[in-house]
């Protein structure tokens, strides 16, 4: 994943949190914009762009592209 594109994973997934904390919040039947909740979802932006740079490339092919 090329940096510009990490960077607007990470813009979009805080958009559309920010965005959508009044009608995602009443949906959700919860306080979106509290400590505890904010906390957690910068984890989930975290981890979601993270699972996305590591992708694992098979022994296999590290090993014809290396010798």
């Amino acid at each position: 994943m090329a940096g510009r594109y990490r960077n607007l994973s990470y813009c979009q997934f805080g958009y559309f949190y920010n965005a959508s904390q009044y009608t995602l919040g009443a949906f959700l039947g919860e306080p979106l914009m509290d400590e505890a909740a904010l906390a957690h979802w910068r984890e989930v932006i975290k981890e979601t762009v993270l699972r996305a740079l590591c992708v694992q490339v098979p022994a296999s092919v590290v090993a014809t592209t290396t010798a």
